[in-house]
């Protein structure tokens, strides 16, 4: 389809129409990491926590010929310890026939713009153990891992224990 890659893509802001192929990308990055049953969310949900009145993230797609090729996925942060804003990548997804050509980096510094001219200062993610190729990408484009932190997670059951219900 796109093996002579000669068009530069388009970046622009994700809408409501888009949803359903944020959604397939979604799947299909699941899909490379070997996580598709990890997927529990549905369009519905993107529709209320993205296209809302109160949007509690932000989506880029990046298309070339109208074909959507790749996507990044974001929301602003605030740190306590900086006393300034940040944003925090959710997730970066390239088409496989699109990896490698730079786009995966495009969709970072224009997100890291947004959030720069948002007047955020820092930019934070979080990247599979596994993912070796994600994490020589984050250190090519100057990011770092935070030594002194680990990420912890409660779902399911047991945060409707800790909720008390």
């Amino acid at each position: 389809m796109m093996n002579n890659i000669q068009k530069l893509p388009i970046i622009r802001k994700a809408n409501m129409h888009d949803v359903k192929t944020i959604y397939e990308m979604l799947l299909k990055l699941a899909a490379y990491h070997n996580e598709e049953d990890k997927v529990t969310s549905s369009i519905e949900d993107l529709i209320e926590y993205g296209f809302s009145v109160a949007p509690q993230f932000k989506c880029l797609i990046a298309e070339i010929d109208n074909i959507a090729v790749g996507m990044i996925i974001f929301f602003e942060t605030y740190s306590t310890w900086r006393g300034k804003m940040g944003i925090y990548v959710q997730d970066l997804y390239v088409s496989d026939n699109i990896r490698g050509t730079g786009l995966g980096e495009k969709l970072l510094k224009t997100a890291a713009r947004i959030g720069f001219d948002h007047k955020c200062n820092h930019l934070r993610l979080s990247v599979d153990i596994g993912n070796l190729v994600g994490q020589k990408f984050y250190k090519k484009n100057g990011m770092s891992w935070i030594k002194s932190e680990l990420t912890y997670s409660i779902q399911g059951k047991d945060f409707s224990t800790l909720v008390g219900v």
